[in-house]
């Protein structure tokens, strides 16, 4: 279990992270603190892949994260190095600007969109959130282009097959505020595992089982307006 922290876990994360130090099957949890969260993974990535008795998967839990082992499962229940190396847990967040959590917040799990982005960043690949009453409505797991690091699953064999290219696996060329464009470490990452042919696979998963701690707990929306986007 992989976690990047500024210095300052939630709480709530805490509190959930304890849950699996009593289970045998988490071999490993290493808290990195850093104010660079790319940094902070790529440390863990380069560790992991030195150490093979650390084991052959990486799970990369954000600490603003509130989770139970029922999460845990259901990606557990998922993975498979053949067929599914790379496996996320879909959780939300707040939309840009946003104070009620409540219902405005956005899937942590993207599309890709080849759509022009402008000149400062037309060399780069552009990731919009997939949408929000659909991504709600689903109760199986399902393939996506691209998924946030808060809570997912890769197999080591993707990082291997990334350590003969750069950049980095986690590494972040770019952070814009271009609105309904999203880019970091963890979009990056997936867009180079999509192009080497690893498929990425999206688990949905229940309100109670995880959430993002942000000003408030952020859970999926419930969508009463049948037209609601």
């Amino acid at each position: 279990i992989g976690t990047i922290s500024a210095g300052s876990p939630r709480l709530e994360f805490v509190g959930s992270l304890f849950a699996l130090t009593r289970d045998p099957r988490f071999t490993r949890i290493e808290l990195r603190p850093t104010l660079y969260l790319h940094f902070g993974r790529e440390e863990i990535v380069r560790d992991f892949m030195g150490n093979p008795s650390w084991g052959d998967w990486l799970l990369f839990i954000d600490d603003d994260m509130q989770f139970t082992l029922a999460a845990v499962e259901k990606l557990l229940d998922v993975a498979d190095p053949d067929t599914c190396p790379i496996v996320g847990g879909v959780y939300w967040s707040p939309l840009a600007g946003c104070t009620d959590t409540s219902d405005q917040v956005f899937p942590v799990v993207f599309s890709f969109d080849p759509g022009e982005r402008g000149s400062q960043f037309a060399d780069t690949f552009v990731h919009r959130p997939m949408p929000r009453r659909w991504v709600a409505e689903q109760t199986a797991p399902f393939s996506c282009d691209a998924i946030g690091t808060g809570f997912l699953l890769i197999h080591r064999k993707v990082f291997a097959a990334m350590t003969d290219h750069y950049p980095p696996p986690m590494h972040c060329f770019t952070m814009d505020a271009i609105a309904g464009v999203a880019s970091g470490e963890d979009l990056n990452f997936c867009s180079r595992a999509k192009e080497l042919g690893f498929p990425i696979v999206a688990v949905p998963l229940d309100p109670a089982d995880i959430s993002h701690i942000k000003s408030s707990r952020v859970v999926r929306p419930t969508f009463g307006d049948p037209h609601a986007p």
